[in-house]
């Protein structure tokens, strides 16, 4: 799959606001879209479009150096 891009509040960068955006749609099935978290246009947001903001993200910019990023599969129940 293709990373369409993981600026999903689509400012210009890859931020804390985009990771905001990403848990608020973690877990959408067949209808999610790119403002709600889905990097990669599969029309989902899961591990993968995380990996794609955790890749895509600048250093320095949005979050703090000692900021704790979050192991997506805490944020959903079994």
């Amino acid at each position: 799959m293709t990373v369409v891009s993981a600026d999903f509040d689509e400012d210009g960068d890859v931020d804390s606001e985009d990771l905001d955006r990403w848990i608020a749609g973690f877990g959408l099935l067949n209808d999610a879209i790119h403002n709600s978290g889905d990097a990669d246009g599969d029309m989902d947001v899961d591990g993968a479009d995380f990996l794609a903001w955790q890749q895509n993200i600048r250093p320095g910019i949005g979050l703090s150096s000692n900021a704790t990023v979050p192991d997506p599969t805490l944020l959903c129940c079994p």
